[in-house]
């Protein structure tokens, strides 16, 4: 795929993510996918394969987003890399976290082989 298909998978992913519908991503990820978050959270690891991405997407169940905004989303061969402004509150202790997400998104063939995120939110939501 080119750059510019890659990106409008992404696309559509956040798209889909956005509206609470997981299949535009889960259609996008190679068997041997590795997603990665950086976060000083929960969510904090390193998944493999479409089981272990719904696994990371599973403990989404503990936040309620209240914003979710595409900043930037640029695409080069087959990297996709976008920024995106999000705010949630987590559940359980009732405080709310926002700040900036960093995606990269590495595709081979059509499909997710790597995505990697580094977010500046606050993980005293967490506490």
């Amino acid at each position: 795929m080119s750059a510019e298909e890659n990106k409008a998978a992404v696309l559509a992913a956040y798209n889909g993510f956005a509206e609470g519908n997981m299949k535009p991503l889960m259609s996008i990820l190679a068997e041997n996918v590795e997603w990665s978050n950086y976060e000083d959270n929960p969510l904090n690891g390193t998944y493999h394969g479409p089981a272990g991405v719904e696994s990371f997407f599973a403990k989404f169940e503990e936040m309620e987003f209240t914003g979710f905004q595409i900043v930037t989303l640029m695409a080069e061969g087959d990297r996709v890399v976008s920024a995106l402004d999000a705010s949630y509150t987590v559940k359980s202790t009732g405080k709310s976290a926002s700040g900036i997400a960093m995606h990269l998104l590495d595709f081979r063939d059509g499909k997710v082989i790597r995505f990697q995120e580094v977010a500046a939110t606050s993980v005293a939501a967490w506490r």
